[in-house]
């Protein structure tokens, strides 16, 4: 049958009115129509394949296993050769794509298939798998075009599988970029590719698993957006971004200097982390023992955050996903900020319900490029609503609950209603207290003229005995809180507190002890005054 004969066939059996396919009417849910990919030479890879599988109940026939290197960095030609020709064959095969297949190849050894549409939801490819292309230019060969590379990532050459014909050297037109709800023939056009990843097979399966914990218990904690890079247009997005944040009520920290949130400011459960620029995580990000809240998302702008995923300490993927994030974007390659995932659209789609698969191709313009996404493409970080998440709190004791209260506070204070943001809080308090929760109520107490009930509130305070090394910070604002309403003996006592806390890293030791030091003076407390200026004579200087 002629080829034009045999893509009307298909074109007509697959593509319905309403612009969705037959087979999402067969086969509604996404988990089923999820391939996953898993490296035959690393068991790791198998073992993490089947480990997603049985947490997301994706069949077994959805697993495809593929010899290729263990490398992260392959040529064209291993890429070619192990990874796109023999996945495309078995999807083929498999009746997940529908193509006019040829046994010849093209110029650039990839098989003449004619893809012609497809049925995967997501393509998820497993710890194991290799990363990135080199751009395999002969030696002291002209360099090529801006645009006009060869080299790229794995992830974004795969999602062109059912494209009809792409060239290699350069980048392609994402037709799924902006576009919420594409129809089915923009659908079938890309394949969107996700990656479970990290420096080992542990970090890659806590992606799975604190997915499953956030879209159970819902996305709670704070979100910050660091600001101050090279180039008005990121700075542009990331503002947008914290539009966005606050829109949503997440309570904001935004840091606007050239650097990254330094190490003494507040990091406390950062749900969403916003920034760009920094080749590496530094001051606060940087901080040991930092844990990101279960379904932390972690949107890193730079050219190079995901040179690499296997390392705990170098680029952004490894140190992110150590640290527990559940999501997080990249580039392997320099990829110029505008070809890059787009922050504010990534917030955008998620806020809006989509997946986190769905989200990260809706905000990136270009494939055939740099981009990785990494995390499980069907986690939804906005599946339980803040509603939901304040009715179950009562059955909880996370302490990650305040920050839902918190958030509930943030948007009633936003529209007006004050004194219902004061129940709310004063509820939440009794019900989950903690020092941000503290320290946001205090505040809007005084801010309602209430000082007695914002002291009241500020007691709590007084019987702590041990401060966790990341809620310091908030302990340290709460104290200058205490001195400004005059009450120096309690935020001396707490200053005490802070400063006495195990595993202090020393930027915050010099960040604070001149409070202190000021406080102990006014309150008459040689002792204190005498230790605290012998140790900071001792503590070396600051390095956020």
């Amino acid at each position: 049958m002629p080829i034009l004969q045999r893509l009307c066939i298909v074109l007509a059996s697959t593509i319905v009115l309403n612009g969705t396919t037959a087979y999402a009417e067969s086969i509604p849910e996404l988990h089923q129509r999820v391939i996953v990919v898993a490296n035959l030479n690393e068991p790791e890879s198998i073992e993490l394949a089947r480990y997603y599988q049985a947490k997301r109940a994706i069949p077994e026939r959805n697993l495809i296993l593929l010899e290729t290197s263990r490398e992260e960095t392959i040529t064209w030609q291993t890429f070619v050769e192990t990874l796109f020709n023999p996945l495309r064959e078995q999807l083929i095969d498999q009746d997940w794509m529908d193509a006019v297949t040829s046994p010849h190849l093209d110029s650039e050894s990839r098989r003449r298939d004619v893809p012609l549409g497809h049925r995967i939801a997501y393509l998820v490819l497993c710890h194991g798998i290799p990363l990135k292309i080199s751009e395999d230019a002969a030696p002291g060969a002209k360099q090529p075009q801006k645009l006009k590379v060869k080299r790229a990532s794995v992830d974004a050459e795969l999602a062109l599988l059912a494209h009809p014909a792409y060239a290699r050297s350069g980048a392609v037109r994402n037709p799924l970029f902006r576009k919420l709800d594409p129809l089915a023939l923009t659908l079938s056009k890309v394949i969107k590719v996700a990656r479970l990843d990290g420096p080992d097979l542990a970090a890659a399966r806590g992606l799975i698993d604190r997915a499953l914990i956030a879209e159970a218990e819902g996305l709670r904690g704070r979100a910050y957006v660091d600001l101050g890079g090279p180039h008005t247009q990121g700075d542009d997005w990331l503002k947008a971004t914290a539009d966005h944040l606050e829109k949503l009520g997440f309570d904001l920290q935004i840091e606007e200097s050239r650097e990254l949130i330094p190490m003494h400011e507040r990091f406390d459960a950062p749900a969403l982390y916003f920034g760009w620029w920094k080749s590496s995580p530094q001051g606060a990000v940087s901080r040991e023992g930092l844990s990101f809240p279960p379904g932390a998302l972690a949107f890193h702008i730079h050219s190079f955050s995901a040179r690499t995923v296997r390392s705990r300490t170098q680029a952004w993927m490894g140190p992110l996903i150590t640290r527990g994030v559940t999501a997080t974007v990249g580039n392997v390659y320099e990829p110029y900020l505008n070809l890059s995932h787009r922050p504010h659209l990534f917030l955008e789609a998620l806020a809006a319900g989509k997946t986190l698969g769905d989200a990260a191709f809706y905000s990136l313009p270009i494939l055939s490029w740099q981009a990785v996404l990494i995390g499980d493409p069907l986690y939804r970080p906005f599946k339980v609503s803040l509603a939901e998440q304040l009715e179950e709190a009562p059955q909880r004791t996370s302490r990650l609950d305040a920050y839902a209260v918190l958030r509930q506070m943030r948007l009633l204070q936003a529209q007006g209603r004050h004194e219902e943001a004061l129940e709310v809080g004063q509820r939440g308090f009794f019900q989950s207290p903690g020092l941000a929760l503290t320290y946001a109520l205090a505040q809007a107490y005084l801010e309602a003229g209430q000082r007695e009930k914002a002291l009241q509130t500020l007691a709590f305070t007084e019987r702590l005995t041990e401060i966790p090394v990341e809620m310091v910070p908030v302990a340290k604002a709460i104290a200058d809180l205490l001195a400004k309403e005059q009450q120096k003996a309690k935020a001396l006592a707490l200053y005490r507190t802070l400063l006495s806390t195990r595993g202090l890293p020393e930027a915050m030791e010099r960040a604070y002890l001149p409070n202190g030091l000021l406080l102990a003076h006014t309150v008459g407390d040689m002792t204190l005054q005498q230790a605290w200026t012998q140790r900071l004579a001792a503590a070396p200087a600051a390095n956020d």
